[in-house]
């Protein structure tokens, strides 16, 4: 589980603000839709009905989470062509090199680091990138 940064714009947050309840997920990134990911997406959403005790049925083990995640999405500080120096899922240390930005010529316009240690949760898939997009995201594992 993620504890959502608060970001203005951000539906599941926006919503919160309001008052109503809500739950994000997401299922997948790539900026695509494969049947999988929508399959998990709506049996996880399902369960957690389940859960709650919302809709009929078994909802299978109870969950036991023992952490939640902590972090941001890194926004990239000028725009150009992005290259991406991590994976989704490898752990980094405060300071690793994430990403570099350069122009179309090569020369390095920027370069981003781990704020914190912890794991590469998402990373941009797009070769290309403006000022204030998501780049990269690393998040630590906080106990609960």
């Amino acid at each position: 589980m993620w504890g959502l940064p608060e970001r203005a714009g951000v539906l599941s947050y926006e919503a919160h603000r309001r008052g109503v309840a809500v739950a994000g997920c997401e299922a997948g990134g790539r900026g695509g839709r494969l049947d999988a990911d929508s399959d998990a997406y709506r049996d996880g959403l399902l369960r957690l009905l389940r859960l709650a005790g919302m809709i009929e049925g078994d909802p299978g083990p109870e969950p036991s989470w023992t952490h939640i995640l902590d972090g941001d999405w890194q926004l990239a500080p000028v725009g150009g062509l992005l290259e991406n120096h991590v994976v989704l899922g490898e752990r980094v240390r405060a300071g690793a090199p994430l990403a570099t930005i350069r122009d179309p010529f090569g020369e390095v316009l920027a370069a981003m680091e781990a704020p914190h240690d912890g794991f590469v949760m998402g990373i941009r898939h797009l070769c290309t990138v403006q000022p204030g997009e998501w780049a990269t995201c690393v998040v630590r594992e906080v106990p609960l």
